[in-house]
């Protein structure tokens, strides 16, 4: 219904195109406020008898000194650790 709609108003390859992903800026994201925090979860997360203290601290230090970008890793790291507080 809403490809019809919109066919008066746009491109007939726009409206008929393909579905396509979106990029999310989580490498932006963890070098401006996010920053501080994502080194604060990871201090908490030390104690979780989920995550392996090594690799973790390894993940961050690859991350922090720009060798590598683990941004997402970081990011589903930080979401646990908010889950982790809340329901465990």
């Amino acid at each position: 219904i809403l490809k019809k709609i919109a066919e008066p108003l746009l491109p007939r390859e726009i409206v008929y195109r393909k579905k396509m992903g979106f990029i999310v800026p989580t490498k932006d994201w963890l070098k401006g406020g996010l920053s501080l925090k994502i080194q604060e979860i990871i201090s908490e997360l030390k104690d979780s008898i989920c995550l392996n203290d090594a690799v973790l601290d390894n993940i961050a230090l690859k991350h922090e000194s720009g060798a590598e970008d683990h941004s997402k890793l970081l990011l589903t790291a930080f979401v646990f650790a908010e889950w982790q507080k809340n329901y465990l």
